[in-house]
């Protein structure tokens, strides 16, 4: 079981985890190595969703749309992070063109849920979009 283990292994890490002598030795630490590994690409997205910005010359809805795939990544590894945050979140991140939209949204006297706040970005979305069609005619 030990050869066949390093046998479907690269050369590099085959000749790295030859001196381990039995399977489960092997087994037991590729499994660390690569869950560490996990944890680190779990980092990442945090990182990725902090740096996240979005950008003016492009449509809201599918920028919002990454931002909420690297959520739901997040909360998939039960980092913790709450609708409420990721609400706050992209309203913080929309571009400064949209500064109405989000003082409108901070006004709100309730909280508003993610499908909430999606709905009232793509109709924002559509009426910026009309708008900027009108103006080039």
């Amino acid at each position: 079981c030990r050869d066949y283990l390093l046998n479907y292994l690269s050369d590099r890490l085959a000749e790295t985890y030859s001196k381990f002598k039995t399977a489960k030795e092997i087994w037991d630490n590729l499994d660390t190595q690569f869950r560490k590994e996990e944890e680190l690409s779990t980092s990442h997205l945090v990182d990725k969703f902090l740096d996240f910005k979005f950008h003016e010359d492009m449509e809201i809805t599918p920028q919002g749309t990454n931002l909420e795939n690297m959520w739901s990544k997040m909360n998939n590894e039960n980092s913790g992070v709450t609708d409420i945050f990721l609400v706050g979140a992209i309203i913080y991140k929309l571009p400064a063109a949209w500064h109405s939209f989000k003082t409108e949204m901070y006004r709100k006297k309730e909280q508003i849920g993610l499908d909430e706040l999606k709905r009232y970005i793509r109709i924002e979305d559509e009426n910026l979009a009309r708008n900027n069609l009108e103006l080039v005619k």
